[in-house]
């Protein structure tokens, strides 16, 4: 289906989609035939994209335009479709169980005291008239220190409140959100239970200390509902953000109450917009799937689950020596593993 040939004047392989398969594709992405061949085009000046094999080609091709909706699991998209303020507040409304009836948006960094002090941009942030403040992420892959993240972002937030000056410490609640695309380990794990919230309690009445400090991860991979079984609002929400990048239509069920987001989450709205900078992301992140994936199945444990820095670096020689005997050049294996070339080169 998609070839390569080579470009005359360049010497360049460029790529080489029939006319029959951009209409195809046109149709099932609802973007024009002229943006369709735009982005094709401009994936034969992508190095990623034309090192793949042609079956990762193709798949990565059928994957992107194949389908209307984005991923909303992806980070550029997370944070176009929930920069809507209609978004924001529905999500809110259905996490929290109440009606968010507006949000301003603020800028998209934890506020930091020292300059010295690491920078962290985030997703989406935003407050409420009545104080609240929020900050909502989307993971796509588990670190050991997603909860330490969460409440270093929700202590930014806290701290900026008490101007100089002011002696008193009236503080508004801060709920920072995470959503995951992974799981996190819990003791006890409820059946069903798909989103955790932590607050600052007594250790052994329960009593509450503040309402300043809220941490709420939602976990994906919790909610395994089928289309058709019963689901709460915040299920709905994870069965979206899991399958919607596959949906050729929306649902039935939720075309009622999330007709304004799927609007909103269609590619062509925000792809008119920036074309190569999306397509370069997603093609960055595609390789770097398809390499975790390989070296996955070639018995090699990535392993950032155990948290102990002695075995990352001893998991991240093994991939190492693995790309660099499948022939992998030094500079993707350096990319993928964080070693330095001294390092490789001394395996």
């Amino acid at each position: 289906m998609e070839t390569k040939t080579t470009d005359v004047k360049s010497s360049r392989p460029r790529l080489v989609v029939p006319a029959e398969t951009v209409r195809r594709y046109a149709a099932s992405s609802r973007l024009t035939e002229e943006t369709v061949t735009e982005l094709l085009d401009s994936l034969s000046d992508n190095d990623a994209f034309m090192q793949l094999a042609r079956s990762k080609q193709h798949d990565f091709l059928e994957s992107f335009f194949g389908y209307p909706y984005m991923d909303p699991t992806a980070d550029w998209a997370f944070k176009y479709i929930f920069s809507h303020e209609a978004n924001i507040r529905l999500f809110l409304s259905d996490l929290l169980g109440e009606d968010i009836v507006s949000v301003e948006y603020d800028l998209q960094e934890v506020p930091i005291q020292r300059k010295e002090d690491k920078k962290s941009i985030i997703d989406v942030r935003c407050h409420t008239a009545d104080g609240r403040n929020f900050v909502v992420e989307m993971q796509a892959r588990g670190e050991d220190n997603e909860r330490d993240r969460l409440l270093y972002y929700a202590a930014g937030l806290i701290r900026i409140q008490k101007a100089k000056g002011n002696r008193l410490y009236d503080l508004d609640p801060v709920y920072c959100i995470m959503v995951c695309n992974f799981l996190l380990p819990h003791d006890p794990e409820p059946e069903e239970k798909v989103s955790y919230r932590y607050e600052v309690r007594e250790h052994e009445t329960g009593e509450r200390l503040s309402k300043c400090l809220n941490l709420i991860f939602v976990e994906l991979p919790r909610c395994q509902k089928r289309l058709d079984e019963e689901m709460t609002k915040l299920e709905e929400w994870l069965y979206i953000f899991r399958n919607m990048s596959k949906f050729a239509e929306v649902p039935e069920r939720f075309r009622a109450r999330f007709g304004g987001f799927f609007s909103s989450a269609t590619k062509g709205v925000y792809l008119a917009k920036q074309l190569k900078e999306v397509m370069d992301t997603m093609i960055s992140e595609y390789e770097k799937k398809g390499i975790e994936s390989f070296y996955r199945k070639e018995g090699i444990r990535i392993g950032l689950e155990k948290g102990r820095e002695e075995g990352r670096a001893e998991s991240m020689e093994q991939v190492a020596l693995a790309m660099r005997e499948a022939g992998e050049p030094a500079e993707k294996i350096a990319l993928y593993t964080g070693l330095s070339p001294e390092q490789i080169q001394a395996l």
